[in-house]
């Protein structure tokens, strides 16, 4: 055989690569899978089987906040850097899943610290308590959604781009792509 051929498969050689990747690397590669596997054990903790026991709450607490040390250490989400006026936000994505898988797990943990007293009926008391955590829960709840359409809706404006339509438009295309390394150019950024 020829020098020039090689013996090895593309997957080997993939395997080859995925082999020198550091753990975060491949635990970010793999992030669904993973996140997979913490969502369906949030599913078993508030299914009949778990229900009126204190591991039911505790371990839901415990998968929001696995989740969230695993976004922190593996930042598996693209690093998108994200501009409100002076203020600059990096690693967006990653910081507002972190955030947001903190106060998901912030919410069953003051459920459990502060329980529903009920009468001798079964009637929930109203008290201020439970006034001040209804309170503090649907603030949890509204800052969560809110932080998360705020950072997907702002991402979206900010990587919209002229679209490269090569097939169409090729002297269009080419053009573009002059005028974005023209730009760069001016703005002194580094191309890699």
């Amino acid at each position: 055989l020829p020098t020039t051929i090689s013996l090895r498969s593309a997957s080997m050689r993939a395997r080859e690569r995925a082999e020198k990747m550091s753990w975060k690397d491949r635990c970010a590669l793999y992030y669904f899978g993973i996140e997979l596997l913490q969502k369906s054990a949030m599913i078993f903790m508030t299914s009949r089987a778990m229900d009126e026991t204190r591991l039911s709450g505790w371990g839901l607490v415990f998968c929001h906040w696995s989740i969230a040390a695993f976004v922190y250490a593996c930042r598996p989400w693209r690093v998108v850097a994200l501009a409100f006026g002076k203020l600059r936000v990096n690693d967006c994505l990653n910081k507002s899943e972190f955030v947001a898988a903190i106060m998901q797990g912030c919410i069953p943990c003051l459920a459990l610290i502060f329980p529903v007293q009920r009468d001798e009926n079964g009637v929930v008391k109203e008290n201020l308590t439970y006034d001040a955590m209804t309170a503090v829960l649907t603030m949890l709840v509204s800052a969560l959604l809110l932080l998360r359409l705020f950072v997907f809706v702002a991402e979206r404006f900010a990587t919209k781009r002229r679209k490269l339509r090569i097939v169409h438009d090729p002297i269009g295309c080419m053009q573009n792509v002059h005028d974005e390394l023209l730009n760069l150019a001016k703005r002194g950024a580094v191309v890699k």
